[in-house]
């Protein structure tokens, strides 16, 4: 755990603490306390928030070289080739575009990244999804420790993006504690971090 992960359980477990202080002064009937406690709650969370939201709105925004891994905690994915597989003929046509993915356990226990997504975003900040049913081994497969695996994520991609300049972006959304911890990734008002495809 970093410092901003140890900042945010050392708010939780205040919070914890001083909503049962906030309950024990109103079954004994000490509105006072109660109305104290209450301010002093909700006051210091919206400070956290304004920090937390600050700080990902100022904190430049991470691009990460073709090899080089992103880490969620021990796991870590790092994109290690990109083809096009076929052309779509469907509505709108466009390519299907195979992104090969490592992923490996540097921990010292098994471990997983639980609900981790992924999607193709481009300069101008358009999104392609992952194309459900294709890509063999989950992002968010369990390994163990040591252990590492390919993941192949498809998208479908439209024919008029321009693939050299597409980017890999995996993220976790409201799973875990991310969305709420200053500076990660997945904190509030953070900009997504760029994983460059080869």
């Amino acid at each position: 755990m970093h410092v901003f992960e140890w900042l945010l359980a050392a708010l939780a477990g205040w919070t914890v603490v001083g909503t049962l202080g906030t309950l024990l002064a109103r079954s004994q009937r000490d509105h006072a306390r109660v109305r104290r406690g209450l301010a002093a709650m909700a006051g210091t969370w919206a400070l956290y928030l304004v920090a937390l939201v600050s700080v990902g709105h100022w904190q430049r925004q991470r691009t990460i070289a073709p090899g080089q891994p992103e880490c969620f905690g021990d796991i870590c994915f790092t994109v290690t080739g990109v083809r096009s597989t076929a052309e779509f003929k469907g509505r709108g046509n466009g390519s299907l575009v195979e992104v090969s993915v490592v992923v490996a356990n540097r921990g010292s226990r098994p471990a997983a990244t639980d609900g981790v997504r992924a999607y193709l975003v481009d300069v101008r900040g358009r999104r392609w999804a992952q194309t459900r049913g294709l890509g063999g081994v989950a992002l968010g497969v369990e390994l163990a420790p040591g252990q590492s695996t390919v993941s192949t994520p498809v998208f479908r991609v439209e024919p008029w993006s321009d693939h050299p300049q597409l980017a890999l972006v995996l993220t976790r959304g409201w799973k875990g504690w991310g969305w709420l911890t200053i500076g990660d990734t997945d904190s509030m008002g953070h900009k997504p971090t760029l994983l460059r495809l080869p």
